[in-house]
């Protein structure tokens, strides 16, 4: 790898990490630069998300999840912190509850820092590593969109998230005048569907070894399961037929994910869906910021299909964006163009 900071045209700067890749993945859907403003897109999600996490969440429980007569006292995980386990935290040991304070509200700060864009490479450092930090102070209190969050905010640290929309890209402004539009190496948001593609589809294969999900009645006893569900039965009622449509969908669509992304003519009415998908997840079920993050997620991943430039490159060709906003439009339905 090597950090570049290229002028491509009066027009053009590519900044970040250009990473080197063998021939056979060298294609332009790998390596052609992107717009900036895709990774600001989800700097901003994520800090925007981990914000209402630590405002609404982790403060307010402060003294029950964190510090020596909690449910995460130091004692109760340091077998998490062996020299066989790979688990750190700068917090480790640390029982002292106004300590543990500070420490939060040194994360929420550097958070605040990371979504407006201020000194965005060190802030994000910071975010990465009270956010590892916490997590590990107390395990039983976090679920699969901690993981998610740690995942997006070491891309975050390891690109140049803050050349566009951010305070740093003002002061840029500021000192030089006019500056040419921004653009960055594409390999974390690559990385990231393809994390996201193993993701899914890991999760459609074991949910198709169980009965409930080929059945089709998953979804149904979920939402009879009142620790996880926001309403009881009785306050949505839903049918059974319905239930059993949305379960066969989302493990088709799991499933089939890095198939149905990787294509061209699936791809983005397949990300629409995994939208659609969590925040119905969002609605309608208590799982923490899980479908938060993973919303953040998608945000610069449907960005660049319709604002990428004058072009929006793909893994098997390129569209303009016109085009792939009157492709998308008659794929889901809600144009139709032509006789």
């Amino acid at each position: 790898m090597s950090s570049t900071r290229e002028t491509e045209s009066p027009e053009k700067e590519v900044v970040g990490v250009e990473p080197w890749l063998p021939r056979w993945l060298g294609g332009r859907w790998f390596t052609a630069p992107v717009r900036g403003e895709l990774l600001a897109a989800l700097r901003i999600g994520v800090a925007a998300v981990l914000l209402l996490d630590q405002l609404l969440t982790m403060l307010p429980q402060m003294t029950a999840l964190y510090g020596e007569r909690s449910t995460g006292a130091p004692h109760f995980f340091s077998w998490m912190f062996q020299q066989s386990n790979w688990n750190w935290s700068l917090l480790q040991g640390i029982g002292d509850g106004q300590a543990l304070q500070l420490a939060m509200w040194v994360w929420m700060g550097a958070t605040i820092c990371l979504l407006l864009g201020w000194n965005t490479r060190a802030v994000a450092i910071v975010v990465w590593v009270l956010s590892v930090s916490f997590t590990n102070l107390n395990v039983n209190s976090i679920n699969a969109g901690d993981h998610i969050r740690g995942i997006l905010l070491m891309y975050l640290m390891l690109t140049p998230c803050g050349a566009a929309w951010s305070i740093d890209a003002w002061r840029r402004r500021r000192m030089l005048g006019a500056v040419p539009q921004i653009f960055v190496h594409p390999w974390a948001l690559r990385l990231l569907l393809v994390q996201l593609s193993f993701m899914y589809s890991a999760s459609g294969i074991c949910k198709l070894s169980g009965e409930s999900w080929t059945h089709g009645d998953s979804l149904y006893y979920v939402m009879q399961d009142l620790t996880l569900t926001r309403f009881s039965p009785q306050q949505l009622e839903l049918p059974i037929w319905l239930t059993q449509i949305a379960t066969w969908s989302v493990l088709a669509w799991e499933t089939l994910f890095p198939l149905l992304v990787w294509n061209r003519r699936t791809r983005v009415a397949s990300l629409w869906f995994g939208v659609s998908m969590h925040v119905g997840i969002l609605i309608t079920m208590e799982l923490g910021g899980f479908p938060l993050y993973l919303l953040a997620a998608y945000v610069p991943l449907i960005l660049e299909e319709y604002y990428g430039g004058d072009q929006v490159l793909g893994p098997f060709g390129k569209f303009t964006a016109p085009e792939r906003l009157a492709t998308t439009a008659r794929r889901v339905g809600l144009l139709q163009i032509g006789g």
